[in-house]
């Protein structure tokens, strides 16, 4: 259980230090950790609060804002269908 925590902050620094840890690259980073694990873990959210100086609230604030991110394990390919009117008229 520990190697996994040491594993993720590690992983975790790696994408933040891509960013040089600029406060402004936080969409960024939620990006790429999304894409390292399929979704936004709390305990790695957590951790990005803690490196960046950000409080909790914030990171959770942008992360819960866009539709792309998820707090919630996801599959690997992920299904949408549009049933409003547009695509209803365009056959869908």
């Amino acid at each position: 259980m520990e190697t996994a925590k040491t594993e993720d902050r590690t992983k975790l620094k790696e994408i933040i230090a891509r960013y040089h840890g600029q406060k402004s690259s936080l969409i960024a980073i939620l990006q790429d950790i999304q894409e390292a694990y399929n979704y936004l873990p709390a305990n790695i959210l957590k951790m990005v609060s803690q490196e960046m100086y950000i409080p909790l609230v914030r990171v959770y604030e942008v992360a819960t804002f866009y539709n792309a991110f998820s707090l919630k394990p996801r599959g690997k390919n992920v299904v949408k269908l549009c049933v409003g009117t547009a695509c209803h008229v365009r056959g869908a």
